[in-house]
C-alpha cells in the first residue's frame, strides 16, 4: 500500500449465525523515521457512522433536488392551465365556459 489514507469496507463474521453489519475502516500510512531507519506507521480508524451520516446527508440532498424539480414541473403546468382560464374567461361572456374559468382562476387565487 502506499502512503497515504485508504478506505476498506467489510463484514466482520462474529458468529455463524449473526448477520454483521458492514464496517468501514479509514487506514492512514505515514512514513516517518525512527533511529534513522524508514518506519511506516499505521493509524486505522473505524469511520463507520462518519460514512453512514455522509450517506444520510446525499440522500437528503437528492430528495430535495426531486422535491424541487417536481415542484417546478406542477408549478408550470397549472400556470399554463391558469392562464388558459384566464383567456377564456376573456374571450367568452358567460355560459358553462365562463363558470368553470372562474372556478379554476378562484382556486388558484
Amino acid at each position: 500500500m502506499k502512503v497515504g489514507k485508504h478506505h476498506f469496507n467489510f463484514n466482520p463474521q462474529l458468529s455463524s449465525d449473526v448477520q454483521s453489519k458492514q464496517v468501514t475502516v479509514e487506514i492512514d500510512i505515514k512514513e516517518h523515521k525512527f533511529n534513522r531507519e524508514k518506519c511506516l506507521m499505521l493509524q486505522i480508524r473505524n469511520v463507520t457512522s462518519a460514512m453512514d451520516s455522509y450517506a444520510l446527508q446525499i440522500d437528503a440532498k437528492k430528495q430535495q433536488q426531486f422535491k424541487t424539480s417536481m415542484q417546478h414541473e406542477i408549478v408550470s403546468h397549472l400556470t399554463s392551465i391558469i392562464s388558459v382560464a384566464d383567456l377564456l374567461k376573456q374571450e367568452h361572456h358567460g355560459g358553462r365556459d365562463n363558470h368553470l374559468a372562474d372556478d379554476i382562476s378562484s382556486s388558484a387565487h
